[in-house]
This record gives structure tokens, sequence and C-alpha cells, in this order.
């Protein structure tokens, strides 16, 4: 996780970082100032596979057993889009921030709600989570976060 968050922060700050936060915001005018998309978008490509395969080897490693029905179900889909969401899109601490606020609550509900004997009932609550951040944090949870430490960091300067 510490690798796969230093390489975004580095790649942010780059030149091929700026080029791609272009190429997320507006494709054409990022293409009509003269960056090769076709280029970037295999970069991106690239270093996303990468960075997936690494988690997906060391994810191997620590389970010891994968199988497409548990790796690639509805429940663990949702799970994944949801930190980012929750967290902040296209900041670094935000699917960070996000993980760290979805998995206590994912193991939690769903180990309540399977000895009470309501194993789906914590999609649910994945739903209303995802209506209540998208109303009320459309920005993540980290600019909220950020906004509130702002005072603090200002006032130790």
């Amino acid at each position: 996780m510490i690798f796969s968050l230093i390489v975004v922060r580095l790649m942010e700050r780059s030149k091929i970082g700026r080029y791609m936060v272009a190429l997320r915001e507006d494709e054409d005018a990022a293409e009509s100032l003269g960056v090769n998309v076709f280029k970037y978008k295999m970069i991106s490509i690239f270093i996303s596979a990468f960075l997936t395969s690494l988690g997906g080897v060391f994810y191997t490693n620590y389970i010891y057993y994968l199988h497409p029905g548990t790796m690639m179900s509805m429940a663990f889909s949702i799970e994944i889009v949801l930190r980012p969401i929750i967290g902040g899109m296209g900041t670094v601490l935000g699917p960070v921030i996000g993980s760290f606020l979805i998995t206590p609550l994912g193991e939690i509900s769903r180990s309540y709600f399977a000895k009470a004997g309501y194993e789906g009932l914590h999609l649910v609550i994945y739903g209303f989570l995802l209506v209540a951040v998208v109303l009320f944090f459309p920005r993540g949870v980290i600019s909220y976060i950020k906004k509130a430490l702002s005072p603090l960091l200002a006032g130790s300067k």
C-alpha cells in the first residue's frame, strides 16, 4: 500500500500526472493542447495493471486460495468501488481513508447480521451509506477532514 501511495504521489507531481489529470477533465481539450492521448492512456493502463497485479500477488500469498466466485462477487466489487467514493475520488489519500471507514463497518455489520440470519443486509447499509455520502459529502470525506484540520495546521505555523 505504501509503495502504491508513493508511486501515485510521485506520478501526481510529474508531467505525466498533469497530462493524466488533463485527460480526465477534458480529453478533447488536452489533445488540442498537444497531449498524446493514446500514449498517456496506455501509460495509465500499464501503471494501473502493474499496481493491481502487485496487490493481487500479495493478497494471494495472504489468502493462499483465490476463487472467481469470491473474488469477483458483487459484494466485493461494491466494497472496492465504495472506498474511493467515500474517501474522495481524485486524491491520493481518499481511497485509504475510505478503506479505514468501510472495512470496520463491513466486517462488523457482516458478522452482526450473519448471526441474526440476515446475510445480505450489509449491502443495504452500503447503499444507504453511498447515498448519504453522495448527498452530504459529494467530494468525499477527505475534503471535510482537510477543512477541519486547516485551522489547526495554520495555527501551528
